[in-house]
């Protein structure tokens, strides 16, 4: 049993360490924070269309920076 832990500490261990870190962008956020909160997005409702297209900028903010932090 002892063993069995040791190696899910171990593989905790390395899935921990694979990920590269992103840096933290004070700009970026506030862009994207500033974006969100516009009159584009009308308050983000449940099932507004304004939900909808803040659902569709943060899918593709993460996208960019997904595909960027992996190059």
């Amino acid at each position: 049993m002892k063993r069995l832990y040791a190696v899910v500490l171990i593989l905790i261990c390395l899935l921990f360490t694979s990920f590269t870190p992103i840096k933290f962008n004070k700009q970026n956020v506030y862009e994207i924070t500033k974006e969100l909160s516009s009159d584009r997005y009308r308050g983000r409702l449940a099932g507004d269309k304004g939900n909808k297209l803040a659902e569709d900028y943060i899918i593709s903010q993460f996208k960019k920076k997904w595909i960027k932090a992996s190059l």
